[in-house]
């Protein structure tokens, strides 16, 4: 199926302008390379994309609500109870099982990404390992905020969020336009084919210290309120 898109996105082929970055910002105000601070950009910017299309498949299951007093209704909501709610709507109201197993395995990405992404919008600059260039971040648990979660990251782990951010943009994209498209009274064989399901994208991992002293990986909770 060939991916729509209902957003303004830059053309995948024109290549990046370096001298648009140059050598801004300056100063005191400067945080690492210009490479890693756009491949934070496209994180933030590719998960805005991301919960906007979640709001999408809410809208379209909470039908028959109106899309105004459905708007009203999860406009409160944060991105983890909007995914619940959809996972609940899909269960009760999908009797497509093909379709019913996509949008579960949609929302339970966007979960991961939307994780990944808390995790690492929310960390804090520490430095940076003049060994590998890996940004070196710290968080606070959640669970005990006096505890310090240190972690390091590369430019290729960033990038890869933010490409697996970016590609189940494209997949809930291509699913708010499998549902707005399909007519209700058609056989399978004669309606729009489905979107291809993508690989579950890894969940960002944070080594910490456990009782004996040892490093082990821990999955971050969302940051989400």
């Amino acid at each position: 199926m060939a991916s729509t898109s209902c957003f303004a996105m830059t053309d995948p082929d024109e290549n990046l302008n370096q001298g648009h970055i140059g050598n801004w910002p300056v100063g005191r105000n400067r945080i690492e390379t210009p490479q890693q601070v756009h491949a934070f950009g496209m994180i933030g910017l590719n998960s805005a994309l991301l919960e906007e299309t979640l709001l999408l498949l809410l809208l379209w299951y909470l039908r028959p609500i109106s899309r105004e007093d459905a708007i009203r209704l999860t406009g409160d909501l944060n991105n983890r109870n909007r995914a619940d709610w959809l996972r609940a709507l899909v269960y009760a109201k999908e009797q497509d099982a093909d379709v019913a197993d996509l949008m579960l395995h949609a929302i339970k990405c966007c979960d991961i990404c939307l994780d990944n992404r808390n995790m690492i919008i929310h960390a804090l600059y520490t430095g940076t390992d003049n060994a590998t260039e890996n940004m070196r971040l710290t968080k606070r648990a959640r669970s005990n905020p006096l505890r310090e979660l240190r972690f390091e990251v590369s430019t290729e782990k960033l990038r890869t969020i933010a490409d697996d951010i970016g590609n189940i943009v494209n997949l809930m994209i291509d699913l708010w336009f499998y549902h707005t498209h399909r007519p209700a009274t058609v056989e399978r064989d004669a309606r729009l084919p489905l979107p291809k399901k993508l690989p579950q994208p890894d969940r960002l991992t944070i080594p910490q210290p456990g009782e004996d002293g040892q490093s082990g990986p821990t999955q971050p909770r969302s940051s989400e309120p």
